[in-house]
């Protein structure tokens, strides 16, 4: 599990990208990767 800064402080989402390695949850300026 990785906690990365965002570049889009503002966004929320989830996702999987094959890029950051997983499945991903965006909580305001934290992305995070499981």
């Amino acid at each position: 599990m990785k906690l990365l800064k965002s570049p889009e402080p503002l966004a929320f989402g989830v996702g999987v990208s094959k890029t950051l390695g997983g499945f991903w949850v965006q909580i305001g300026p934290w992305l995070i990767v499981v």
